[in-house]
């Protein structure tokens, strides 16, 4: 069977468009698949969080289609060549991937198997979260600075990408302490966060307090801190 595909890059000004097709050699088997598409080098890429390429597995549309195959074209909403079959026709048909690689080379390499561990740590490379938390949770660890101010330092699970930007999101909630020598003052609001790649410093104003130098816990709330390091 016949089954057109088409990677459509999305860029801001304009769409870009690459119709590979496919067909499998023997049917209801497992097969490998290499594509090479040569980048295309008129337009600009999106390198910020927005879309920048997306890949469409057309099955059915007789609609939004082109001739050209094989090469990068301009144009809006196609989805695939006019050989597109219906791959909807029959409740017998089947699609199943066991694995998609895009990668930059003109060799493909072995399907990367990597752990939920591995994904998750290059993913807080971009971002982590601290909070929020229920109050019976102590989030973070710090002192008394002066008479208004509880400040600390904080390592980060894996380091950033890049130096990150910290914001304290006090929206639903603001923070609370817990305080080992005396009664703990109220939170006002942030004088500093600075950060490293490895690690962010804290500095919290707060009502009056004779505790300088003394242990402070920061208690869960609806209060959270975002430390982001997108491109």
């Amino acid at each position: 069977m016949l089954v057109s595909h088409i990677l459509l890059l999305l860029l801001q000004v304009a769409n870009f468009n690459f119709i590979f097709e496919y067909e499998q050699s023997t049917g209801d088997a497992w097969e490998k698949a290499v594509v090479h598409i040569k980048p295309e080098g008129t337009q600009g890429y999106n390198v910020t969080n927005a879309k920048a390429l997306s890949i469409t597995f057309s099955m059915t549309d007789i609609t939004h289609l082109g001739e050209t195959v094989g090469q990068w074209f301009s144009g809006t909403y196609y989805h695939g060549s006019k050989r597109q079959v219906n791959f909807m026709d029959s409740t017998s048909n089947k699609m199943r991937f066991a694995a998609v690689q895009l990668e930059v080379g003109s060799d493909a390499t072995p399907f990367e198997q990597r752990s939920y561990e591995e994904e998750l740590a290059l993913c807080q490379r971009y971002y982590q979260q601290i909070g929020p938390a229920s109050s019976s949770r102590y989030i973070l660890f710090g002192a008394g600075n002066g008479t208004g101010r509880i400040r600390g330092i904080h390592q980060f699970v894996t380091e950033m990408r890049a130096e990150p930007i910290v914001l304290h999101d006090t929206s639903s909630e603001s923070p609370s302490f817990y305080s080992y020598s005396g009664s703990p003052p109220s939170y006002t609001s942030v004088n500093s966060m600075t950060a490293t790649t490895k690690s962010m410093a804290w500095d919290f104003n707060t009502g009056t307090h004779n505790q300088a130098g003394h242990p402070f816990d920061v208690k869960g709330s609806g209060a959270f801190i975002t430390i982001s390091a997108e491109l």
